[in-house]
């Protein structure tokens, strides 16, 4: 198992001695999507002793309904984004003396990931003193984990981090995962950045919605509302110049698709204020 995390400035968060934490991991394992695990890093070396424990659950059978919302239903864990789990009442987190919390992993089409490997997006919260958070923090650590023995009851993964060198800083003002979006993630040379924090199925459905609109002008049958024309003009000029968005993307991608957007919207821009023939 490869894990790579990042642990955001607990300056940058509400509550003294929490913050969240963002990565990926690969496996030659198949887990249903927000499963849960523990996570335990002891700075006792530099970089810390990682721990990850398996939980043999997921986030979604901890959503409990009471009755309290009424007629109205929240949406399942699948159908939100990254940040919108979080602020769902499903994390818990272990008391412990050094830096330990939750995570969930959901399914990524991570690129450059091994044939027979999985490969999945990690976010959650972790706790721990402010010293020791600041030390995690603003950095991309990686580490090789030692699957558990057959006599390991706790499913604990074990293995040393060491800093990438990678800057992971969070900036001010932006959402809580915001790093995950940064071109910093990935076991090959190329570091790539996840364009929308969703599920595989959520983004699939994202994307037919998206060709939809491009053929259609309107949203497909799995999308409720009604669209601005602008923006359907502007995505048909978007994707006729080779615009695309990829689930991850490399910095040389996201720049390609800053420039192609600027330049669709030029193109629209041209198209009105040219004099008619």
């Amino acid at each position: 198992m490869n894990i790579q995390f990042a642990v955001v400035d607990p300056k940058m968060c509400q509550e003294k001695g929490v913050t969240t934490i963002a990565g990926v991991v690969t496996m030659d394992r198949d887990l249903p999507d927000f499963s849960a695990h523990q996570i335990i890093i002891d700075p006792v070396v530099e970089g810390g002793l990682v721990r990850l424990i398996d939980l043999k659950t997921t986030l979604a059978v901890r959503e409990v309904d009471d009755g309290s919302w009424g007629a109205y239903r929240p949406s399942p864990l699948s159908e939100l984004t990254f940040n919108e789990v979080l602020t769902r009442q499903v994390f818990s987190i272990p008391k412990l003396n050094i830096p330990a919390g939750e995570i969930a992993l959901v399914k990524t089409p991570l690129p450059e990931t091994p044939e027979g490997q999985y490969s999945y997006a990690l976010f959650g919260f972790v706790k721990g003193t402010d010293h020791d958070l600041q030390l995690l923090s603003n950095r991309v650590f990686q580490a090789q984990l030692q699957e558990p023995g057959p006599l390991d009851h706790y499913a604990m993964h074990t293995g040393l981090s060491n800093d990438t060198g990678i800057e992971a800083k969070h900036k001010l003002g932006n959402h809580i995962l915001q790093i995950m979006h940064q071109p910093l993630w990935g076991f090959g040379e190329t570091k790539y950045g996840m364009t929308s924090l969703m599920t595989v199925n959520e983004y699939d459905k994202y994307r037919r919605n998206r060709q939809h609109l491009i053929d259609h002008g309107k949203n497909g049958p799995e999308v409720v509302g009604r669209v601005d024309s602008e923006y359907v003009r502007y995505l048909r000029t978007f994707t006729k110049l080779g615009g695309d968005l990829l689930p991850w993307q490399s910095k040389d991608q996201i720049k390609r698709v800053e420039e192609l957007s600027s330049q669709a919207i030029r193109t629209i821009a041209d198209d009105e204020f040219s004099p008619a023939p």
